[in-house]
C-alpha cells in the first residue's frame, strides 16, 4: 500500500512521487509570481504545498516563511524560518528573515 510506506519511509513526498528539481523550481517559480501580483495568500498555498512535498526543503520554508511574515502571521514565519536553520543552520535568508520578523514582534534583543 503505497500510504503505508510513505509512512514508513524516510524519503519526501517529492523524492517519493519522482519530482525533478526543475519541476519544483518551476512551482517556486509560479509562487513568485503570485507575489509579484500581490496574491500573497496564493503564494503561501503553493510555498506550503512545496513544503509538504519536500519539508527538507530550506529555500521553500524561507518563501513560506516571508509570505507568513507579510500577511503577519509572525508566530507561522518565525517558526518556518527556525526550521530551515535547523536544517542549514547558517542560511543567510533564514538568519535574516528571521531577525526581521522578530523586530517586527518587538523582539529586538532575540533578533540580534
Amino acid at each position: 500500500m503505497k500510504v503505508e510506506f510513505a509512512m514508513t519511509t524516510k524519503q519526501t513526498l517529492a523524492e517519493q512521487v519522482g519530482m525533478t528539481l526543475a519541476q519544483a523550481r518551476a512551482i517556486a517559480e509560479q509562487g513568485f509570481e503570485l507575489i509579484d501580483v500581490g496574491d500573497i495568500e496564493g503564494a503561501s498555498r503553493i510555498f506550503g504545498g512545496l513544503v509538504a512535498l519536500n519539508p527538507k526543503d530550506v529555500s521553500a520554508r524561507c518563501a513560506l516563511a516571508a509570505t507568513y511574515a507579510e500577511l503577519k502571521r509572525f508566530a507561522e514565519a518565525e517558526e518556518e524560518y527556525d526550521e530551515a536553520l535547523r536544517l542549514c543552520p547558517d542560511h543567510p535568508v533564514a538568519l535574516a528573515g528571521r531577525g526581521e520578523v522578530r523586530l517586527k514582534r518587538g523582539d529586538a534583543r532575540a533578533a540580534a
